[in-house]
């Protein structure tokens, strides 16, 4: 199947939060965040995803000026505040009706350049039948993963105070495909938890 059409969704919620949760304030100074969110949208610009969604919260000016002159969609999630599950319910809101799958994509995962994002795209279409494809080097568990768009009504109807789509792979084991990577650039938590 050649037509696979994949969309990216990106959240680009508030650094504070964020390098909190990474731990990352010694890798990435607070000032480069932004910046960091422009070199991954530049990224996911230069592959070959369908469409682009960037979902701002937190700081939606700045971001968005960050953001100006790329053409993706940018939308507000007037909702952020009740977490990442909220943003991703906005994203897919505003899908492309034609998409395949569409990837959660974080802003400081600056390790995946264009070619890691386009491999993950050829594996929607070696494995289009999959609800789910997860990434994976050595066995480990990546980041992003690909979901169906046969999930987005599950994702709609899910509450908001869960993080991300994991529960989505406790609901269907035997639909999830896990895809070999040549690159460990997809490990973005030393433990990812699905």
């Amino acid at each position: 199947m050649s037509s696979i059409k994949v969309a990216a969704i990106l959240l680009c919620f508030d650094e504070d939060k964020c390098l909190e949760k990474h731990e990352i304030n010694s890798i990435l100074p607070k000032k480069e965040f932004k910046s960091a969110i422009k070199k991954t949208a530049e990224e996911l610009m230069a592959s070959r995803f369908f469409e682009v969604i960037a979902v701002l919260g937190h700081q939606r000016f700045s971001i968005d000026s960050e953001l100006k002159g790329l053409h993706l969609k940018m939308v507000f999630n007037k909702f952020y505040e009740r977490g990442l599950h909220s943003s991703i319910k906005c994203a897919i809101m505003n899908l492309n009706l034609e998409i395949d799958f569409f990837t959660i994509c974080f802003g400081d995962q600056l390790s995946l350049q264009k070619k890691d994002y386009n491999r993950l795209i050829a594996a929607a279409k070696l494995h289009h039948e999959a609800l789910i494809i997860c990434p994976t080097n050595q066995g480990i568990k990546g980041k992003p993963v690909l979901f169906s768009k046969l999930l987005i009504p599950e994702v709609l109807d899910h509450e908001d105070a869960d993080p991300e789509c994991k529960y989505l792979f406790e609901r269907y084991p035997e639909k999830a495909q896990y895809v070999e990577m040549d690159s460990d650039a997809f490990i973005f938590e030393i433990e990812i938890s699905f």
